[in-house]
């Protein structure tokens, strides 16, 4: 998302059914009309077959390797003790701050979608910036994608509130 949308990744928790991530993009919005765009290029990454690698980063590592981000750089400087080690992963050209676990390699995913996007600020407050959350499931093959898909159709006809 920094690639096709510029601004600043800052956080990306799982969910039980799927995982979103926050994006500070400025006054832009992600909207329907760029799932496909990201969906696509999740895809090309996804190919690319990436493994992830934990590192693990002493405070200060931490504040250089971010130091281009105000969110991570801001998080760092307020949650992590002075003498602590906090740990990031590496994916193909990414680095992000995460506790993992994650997948071996990016390989292992086969299917991925998004499904919708918010609004939200930055730590839950609202004087705070605002950023996008682009929520999205995947899934190791397109049949588990599939049905998915069927299971939420299904059930918004027959819950729709």
């Amino acid at each position: 998302m920094e690639q096709e949308f510029g601004g600043y990744l800052c956080a990306g928790p799982p969910l039980e059914n799927g995982f979103f991530y926050d994006i500070y993009i400025g006054d832009n919005r992600i909207t329907p009309d760029h799932y496909e765009k990201i969906e696509k290029r999740f895809k090309k990454i996804a190919e690319e077959n990436h493994s992830f690698q934990k590192i693990y980063l002493t405070k200060q590592e931490a504040l250089e390797l971010f130091k281009h981000n105000p969110f991570k750089v801001q998080l760092l400087t307020h949650k992590i003790p002075d003498t602590a080690v906090t740990t990031a992963y590496r994916s193909g050209p990414l680095i992000d701050l995460c506790t993992g676990p994650h997948l071996p390699s990016s390989k292992l995913v086969k299917a991925f979608k998004i499904t919708k996007t918010s609004a939200a600020y930055w730590l839950g407050k609202n004087t705070n910036d605002d950023l996008q959350r682009v929520y999205g499931v995947s899934f190791p093959s397109d049949k588990e994608l599939a049905e998915y898909v069927r299971i939420q159709v299904t059930t918004q006809m027959f819950f729709p509130f």
